[in-house]
């Protein structure tokens, strides 16, 4: 007999290590892989408001949707894909960017953690080439002018230090 995954009031769904996909409201999912967390992890997954991210969208990219994945304090192995539904009276063309608010020197800023392409009326995130999501609040934004190129940069920064009167 096949039990399925606890489902909690909440929403929540307690999601073991062959992974599965959490449903939220609003047409939000989570697709947790296989490995991504330990057997027991509560998962939930809930739509977010532009105002939510305390950060307006930038210039150029309007706020589409937005989604909290919740594990429960557990840290993801690897990335989850997410999704949004597809906003009523929005045509999908492209893909969109999914970004996160960092907090940095000079305050809030968004950071790209993915793509999202249109499948089944929903954008959905499809990491590589991009870190992806592990938990946290994501942005979908549509760039307006449909054109966004994506390039991978890597540094590593060195430090060099000068030490002296060491006894």
């Amino acid at each position: 007999i096949l039990v399925p995954p606890f489902q909690g009031a909440d929403g929540s769904v307690v999601v073991g290590a062959a992974g599965g996909r959490v449903e939220g409201a609003g047409g939000t999912f989570a697709d947790v892989p296989p490995g991504a967390v330990p057997d027991g992890t509560v998962v939930r997954v809930e739509p977010l408001l532009a105002v939510a991210f305390g950060l307006p969208a930038p210039a150029g990219y309007p706020f589409v949707g937005g989604i909290r994945v919740d594990l429960g304090g557990v840290p993801a192995r690897v990335p989850v894909d997410i999704g949004v539904a597809i906003p009523a009276g929005v045509t999908p063309q492209n893909d969109i960017v999914v970004a996160q608010p960092i907090q940095t020197a000079r305050g809030l800023a968004w950071t790209i953690v993915d793509r999202a392409a249109p499948n089944a009326g929903r954008y959905e995130t499809a990491s590589p080439p991009f870190p992806g999501p592990l938990a946290g609040s994501y942005a979908f934004l549509d760039p307006e002018t449909n054109c966004v190129s994506w390039v991978g940069i890597v540094w590593h920064p060195q430090v060099n230090l000068i030490l002296s009167g060491l006894d």
